[in-house]
């Protein structure tokens, strides 16, 4: 169960930093 979130987090953390780079101004 753990894992699955500890995966879910890093690939929405990924998100976040992809959708950054893409759009800085997005918050």
């Amino acid at each position: 169960m753990y894992q699955v979130l500890h995966h879910q987090f890093v690939a929405s953390a990924l998100a976040v930093k992809a959708a950054r780079r893409i759009n800085p101004e997005m918050k």
